[in-house]
């Protein structure tokens, strides 16, 4: 079952003016879950980020995985299918997982699933991570779908970028510009 148009468009409505009255991404990313759960109907959505320090993928926000799986949950990016999304951007869709086992094993999480579709987070030409669904149901995803979640994990994008960007003018604003070191006294 495929999600109305006119839902999954009131719920990105609803992230957007959020998004304009916050700083916190995280909120932001959860709501994002929320509302793709909610629209897909799906057993699990993940939004995969890429640490900039390690440059290995984390789990930022999620349904349906452990804590346990998440804390652990540190994957390279290599040339498999998940990297391939990364460096191209081209969405992955798994219609049927038996179909496709390997490139199942490849993006599976932490539950088997039927089918699956995974879609690159990214600003500027910039890559962040990617946005993962899936659900047991065989044929639940497919290239209909990638538009709107597509548009979610745009949402993603913007989201971490202003954050990005607030917390970097903060710092800016500690820094006298004349001399390169940090002001002392009140901030804010």
């Amino acid at each position: 079952m495929h999600p109305s148009n006119d839902q999954c468009f009131h719920y990105i409505a609803e992230i957007v003016r959020i998004l304009r009255s916050t700083q916190h991404y995280e909120r932001i990313l959860s709501l994002i879950v929320d509302r793709i759960v909610r629209s897909f109907k799906c057993q699990t959505c993940a939004i995969a980020l890429i640490d900039p320090q390690t440059e290995y993928l984390r789990i930022d926000q999620c349904h349906d995985l452990s804590l346990t799986f998440c804390n652990s949950f540190r994957r390279r990016i290599t040339t498999t299918t998940v990297g391939q999304l990364l460096w191209t951007g081209k969405p992955v869709i798994i219609t049927d997982s038996k179909a496709e086992p390997e490139r199942a094993a490849e993006v599976q999480l932490e539950h088997p699933f039927g089918s699956c579709a995974l879609v690159q987070i990214s600003v500027d030409q910039r890559t962040l991570g990617y946005l993962h669904v899936d659900d047991v149901e065989p044929g639940k995803f497919d290239a209909s779908d990638v538009e709107m979640l597509q548009f979610f994990a745009d949402l993603c994008g913007v989201a971490i970028i202003k954050t990005t960007l607030q917390e970097e003018n903060l710092r800016l604003e500690r820094i006298d510009r004349e001399t390169g070191l940090e002001k002392f006294g009140p901030f804010l």
